[in-house]
């Protein structure tokens, strides 16, 4: 079966992507993840935090239930937290590993920010750019819990940052995205509108757990599980066709059927991080096998031919997406 697709522009020969994580960390995992079948990687996340410690402070405040004092001023932690040099590097060396994978691999090489704010992104993109980064990847992880800050004023922050950065490169931009907005099919035409090249669906926020014996909070990140597909195939189906931007879903891909299930509902790639850094890059090659069982099966030639296949907009399934499904499934229930 014919693998390739394109994606942000960019003809990929595999629509298995590496996300976002540490497996972009070493030359060596990057070639053996190439040679088993990755179309793409996407390098893990550099964070805003690392150029401004005072955002920090706000950073592990929302996610870790910290106060201000969590980190001070000289980068140094308190209260528990991980210490400034936890972070895998540091900018210039995040943009040095950009021009080293580069230059030992062919397949187009992804660098990824994570942030909230809107002074760092440029920065952070135009180095990227300039280290042969091929596309660039924003992580907008903005779990907003102050109480006076509007969903208006939220989407106007990310589609404030997408405007910057679009302007400020030449290369691909994706927008990685939770699906936690109030209107969420509204922000992505309208980042569609203004020049993202790819959604990425999505993102997953870690999670603060308490510990009732010491009554504490504590951070955990647990992997994905195939489970955690459905979020995204809804939306992939619900977006298909309704916008140019490509669709890449992520979080909770693991196998062959998974993966096909996210290209029938419109995805033009997907990412996978949880059951590589579990099973290794040789997993790849199960989950191609597993695509080429089934398309033997169904007796298809390209990925053309069945993407977007069972989104609303082609599949005209429209109510088995939508209220009118969960209204009958209930029903149902009480019978």
């Amino acid at each position: 079966m014919d693998l390739a697709t394109n994606y942000l522009g960019l003809r990929l020969k595999s629509p298995l992507v590496v996300g976002a994580s540490g497996l972009a960390v070493k030359v060596e995992t990057v070639r053996q993840l190439e040679a088993a079948g990755a179309g793409m990687v996407v390098m893990h996340s550099l964070f805003e935090e690392q150029f401004a410690v005072e955002q920090a402070n706000r950073h592990w405040s929302m996610e870790h239930g910290s106060g201000p004092e969590a980190i001070t001023t000289d980068g140094s932690a308190a209260g528990g937290l991980p210490d400034w040099d936890e972070f895998r590097m540091s900018p210039d060396e995040y943009y040095e590993l950009i021009a080293t994978l580069k230059k030992n691999v062919r397949i187009p090489v992804v660098g990824s920010i994570n942030g909230v704010t809107v002074g760092n992104w440029v920065v952070f993109a135009q180095r990227m750019e300039q280290a042969g980064a091929d596309a660039i990847e924003l992580n907008i992880y903005d779990p907003t819990m102050d109480p006076t800050v509007t969903g208006l004023l939220v989407e106007q922050r990310a589609l404030e940052i997408v405007k910057l950065v679009r302007r400020a490169i030449r290369v691909p931009l994706a927008v990685k995205l939770s699906p936690y907005y109030s209107s969420f099919a509204h922000l992505a035409v309208q980042l569609d509108q203004i020049g993202a090249d790819g959604l990425v669906l999505f993102n997953r926020f870690l999670q603060p757990d308490i510990n009732v014996q010491r009554e504490d909070v504590f951070r955990t990140l647990r992997y994905s599980t195939s489970d955690e597909l459905l979020l995204r195939l809804r939306w992939t189906a619900a977006l298909f066709g309704r916008i140019k931007a490509s669709i890449a879903v992520t979080g909770g891909v693991h196998n062959g059927e998974d993966v096909i299930k996210s290209l029938l509902a419109g995805a033009s790639v997907v990412q996978m991080a949880s059951c590589l850094l579990e099973k290794g890059a040789t997993h790849l090659l199960s989950i191609q096998q597993q695509i080429e069982a089934w398309r033997r099966g169904k007796k298809i030639e390209s990925l053309s031919e069945i993407r977007g296949k069972m989104s609303i907009l082609k599949s005209g399934h429209a109510a088995t997406y939508e209220r009118v499904n969960y209204v009958s499934i209930l029903a149902k229930d009480d019978d």
